[in-house]
């Protein structure tokens, strides 16, 4: 019964959480404790690999549901493993629901390989299918204008960095960028 097994989830995703949030709170008093230190962070990766092992046998016994693949390429790719990480971004796709979620997350993989012009390509579609400037869309343009810095296209990257100042002057840094663009413009 998957909403039984979902429920299971459930329920041991809080037991990691209730003894994250204890260790957290035993290690207020006394933070330079190593055993403390030491537990919490065998908590966290215990919860970490038990969400990457659900994960993986959920995509086995259900490999055509992609809403899955998306939610363990977002585990992948914490674990800095990119390309397994790619692999289920570009499967995840096909779901409506996780798309765009999706194409953010494949950018970011390509951007952190070096793949800058491949990440450019998912960063423009995400901007082009996400119809508001939420933070969604203003994450996606932010990174396509980092990317474009990263291959030295700076007008192209000051550009977007303006879209997302005309938007939101307060996301990130993308101010100090602005600032610091018109600052050199007018030296120069």
């Amino acid at each position: 019964d998957v909403a039984l097994e979902q429920r299971e989830h459930t329920l041991i995703l809080e037991y990691f959480d209730n003894g994250v949030e204890q260790r957290q709170e035993a290690l207020l008093p006394d933070p330079e404790n190593t055993q403390l230190q030491a537990e919490l962070q065998q908590t966290i990766d215990q919860r970490h690999a038990y969400r990457r092992d659900h994960f993986a046998s959920l995509i086995e016994r259900y490999p055509n549901d992609y809403g899955y693949r998306y939610q363990y390429g977002e585990i992948l790719f914490d674990e800095n493993l990119y390309d397994e990480a790619i692999a289920q971004f570009q499967l995840a796709q096909r779901n409506p629901a996780v798309r765009l979620d999706t194409l953010v997350y494949l950018g970011r993989s390509y951007k952190e390989k070096g793949f800058h012009d491949l990440a450019i390509q998912q960063f423009t579609t995400a901007k082009s299918e996400i119809p508001v400037m939420d933070e969604r869309k203003k994450e996606s343009i932010y990174e396509l204008a980092q990317c474009y810095e990263a291959k030295g296209q700076t007008e192209e990257a000051i550009g977007e960095y303006k879209e997302v100042y005309s938007a939101d002057i307060s996301f990130r840094d993308v101010a100090a960028k602005i600032d610091a663009f018109y600052s050199s413009a007018n030296e120069g």
